[in-house]
Formats: C-alpha cells, sequence, structure tokens
C-alpha cells in the first residue's frame, strides 16, 4: 500500500509479488492470514467508496477526495487499532470477497457510462474496444494510469500462472489454490479488471483453519 504511494501499482504490485517470495512462509502469523481488523477492513472500503464518487468531483472536491482514498489506503500500515480479537474483526476472505463485489459494482458503473456516450453507431463491442484504446493515448495522464493497469493485470496473470504453492499456518505441505479458481480470476482479470480478479485469487490463498471459536463468531 505504502509503496502504491510512491511508485506505479504494477510497480509496487511486482515488489508485493517478490516480498512473498523471499519470505519464509512457514513464519506467519495466523493474526495476519485469518483476520481483518475493523482499521483494515473500513480503511478498504472507505477507499473503494472515494474511488467510486471520484467521477462526480469537481475542482473544489477533486483533491479532498483524492487525500481521504490515500489516507484510508495508508491508515492500515499505521500502528495503531490493530485488534483482531475486536467483535467488529471480519474474516480476511470476507473482506477479499467484499473488495472484489465492490469491484464489479464500480466496473460495471463505468463500463455503462463509457457504452451508453458512444455514438448510436458505436455502441457494439468493437465500437467500444476501439474507443478503449483511443481513450487510452487521448491523454499522457490517461495513458500513463490505463498502462498501468494493464501492467497490473499481466503481472498477476504470471503471478496465478507461475507462483509457487504455499504453506499455510496449520500445515507444512505446500499447494495451490484449484486450477478452476486460477482460471476464474484470470479471465475475470482479462473480462472485467484486475480489481475483481485480484482478490477472487487471493482469498483462496488464506487459511482459515487456525481460527478460534470466538473469532469465527
Amino acid at each position: 500500500m505504502a509503496l502504491g504511494q510512491l511508485v506505479a501499482i504494477s510497480v509496487a504490485t511486482n515488489l508485493f509479488f517478490l516480498t512473498i517470495l523471499l519470505k519464509d512462509n512457514q513464519k506467519r502469523t495466523r493474526r495476519s492470514t485469518t483476520i481483518a481488523p475493523p482499521t483494515l477492513w473500513v480503511s478498504v472500503l472507505v477507499a473503494l467508496l472515494a474511488v467510486g464518487i471520484s467521477p462526480y468531483t469537481d475542482a473544489t472536491t477533486f483533491l479532498p477526495n483524492l487525500l481521504v482514498m490515500h489516507f484510508f489506503v495508508f491508515l492500515p500500515l499505521l500502528p495503531v487499532g490493530y485488534n483482531t480479537r475486536s467483535m467488529f474483526a471480519i474474516r480476511t476472505k470476507t473482506l477479499y470477497l467484499l473488495a472484489a463485489t465492490v469491484a464489479v459494482g464500480l466496473r460495471l458503473r463505468t463500463t455503462y457510462a463509457a457504452a451508453i456516450s458512444l455514438p448510436a453507431r458505436e455502441q457494439s463491442v468493437l465500437g467500444f474496444l476501439s474507443a478503449a484504446l483511443a481513450t487510452l493515448h487521448a491523454h499522457p495522464a490517461q495513458s500513463s494510469i490505463g498502462w498501468d493497469v494493464i501492467w497490473t493485470t499481466i503481472s498477476l496473470l504470471l503471478w496465478l500462472a507461475f507462483a509457487p504453492p504455499t504453506a499455510t499456518p496449520s500445515s507444512a505441505r505446500r499447494t495451490k489454490p484449484p486450477r478452476s479458481t486460477l482460471l476464474m480470476s484470470a479471465i475475470t482479470s482479462l473480462l472485467f479488471s484486475v480489481g475483481i480478479g485480484a482478490p477472487l485469487a487471493f482469498h483462496q490463498d488464506v487459511d482459515d483453519s487456525t481460527l478460534t471459536k470466538a473469532q469465527v463468531s
């Protein structure tokens, strides 16, 4: 999250993947793999909400909304409020699914808005793809963001294809998510958004077997 404030998201994503490769999976703690405290899941949802209202901001509200978005993305890194025993804590898998669900809503809304903005004669799949390609190179800032998304998607697809199996905290046996799950995540990322495919992929790598009855409730 912090790297994403300093470099392109695609660069930060690949540095994250590199960290996972270099980190000893046996040293992962139960707390970090199974439970998302309120500080984390509220921050993620508020940041996604800020993303959702970005198209409706103006010259006065754009910067405050951007600052709110970045602040809440950074907030979980602070050593305060990280209480995994809170009654409001949720499963990490649940957080991944919530993020994917919100991302689906945002993607459908923006895709629909973009499609109906096209002239009637261009409202087809080919017309939509042509307009998207033209928009990608319409402005340097748009091109920078657009290609960042493309490279992030490619990075995720390579990770899904070649990432080594991981060991869960409750078992030394190294496993990989089912091929069907990896395929679904890959197709979702290509057809819709890496913001949907990534949560669907990573939520399969969370070990819930170490949850206590108190944490589950």
